[in-house]
């Protein structure tokens, strides 16, 4: 299997919670 585009799926998919999580977070 391709290790490298696994690894890139991983971060995209780690970038996309943390943005989620940053919405969520937002200072009222």
């Amino acid at each position: 299997g391709n290790k490298t585009e696994t690894a890139r799926l991983l971060n995209i998919g780690l970038t996309t919670l943390y943005r989620k999580i940053q919405e969520y977070q937002l200072p009222n």
